[in-house]
């Protein structure tokens, strides 16, 4: 069965309003084409069905479509004008209903920080970058904190401002295929 694909009011929402408000974001916002390209450029789509990657599910994925990707997908025009890129975030369905109000923050959140902008031949152009920290919890356990992005990953946690995640529940069908998610809420309050 195909991947099926929906348009996501509520995700674009959030999206929207962290582009507006976030210091993150203020990159974005200095310029005021860019921040016009990009709002006009984002669209957001439920996917019926979890995507994966690297064997685990994955909530949301965000990509910068261009080319012949974005004209076969009929969205190479925005109001008349030629659009060469376009941003699509896609979410799952299923879990962005279990989320709650800041866990759905925290998820475009972050994939809000995988784009980037950058003016080339005058025009400004989008890419994705990855994760700030890529590692495997054993080599951590292992050998601690052995490079200076791991210990800037932690201290980031330490300062954060609570746990929003807590224990992911996977089920798979009897071919391996993921069935379905449960995400629990883990919250710590300050003790401050």
């Amino acid at each position: 069965m195909s991947q099926v694909y929906k348009l996501a009011t509520s995700p674009l929402r959030v999206a929207m309003k962290l582009l507006e408000q976030e210091p993150q974001f203020k990159v974005f916002r200095e310029d005021e084409e860019l921040y016009q390209k990009l709002l006009q450029s984002t669209s957001v789509l439920f996917v019926a069905e979890s995507e994966t990657e690297k064997g685990m599910p994955c909530l949301a994925r965000i990509r910068v479509l261009s080319g012949l990707s974005s004209f076969l997908m009929g969205m190479d025009e925005l109001d008349g004008e030629p659009v060469p890129q376009r941003i699509i975030i896609t979410v799952w369905e299923q879990a962005w209903e279990t989320l709650e109000e800041d866990q759905r923050a925290a998820l475009m959140f972050h994939e809000l920080c995988h784009l980037r902008a950058k003016r080339t031949e005058g025009e400004w152009r989008f890419s994705l970058v990855g994760h700030d920290l890529e590692e495997f919890n054993a080599v951590v356990q292992r050998f601690g904190v052995w490079m200076p992005n791991i210990h800037k990953f932690i201290e980031s946690c330490r300062s954060g401002q609570k746990s929003l995640f807590g224990i992911t529940d996977v089920e798979y069908d009897a071919n391996g295929k993921l069935k379905s998610v449960e995400i629990h809420v883990n919250r710590t309050e300050d003790a401050s």
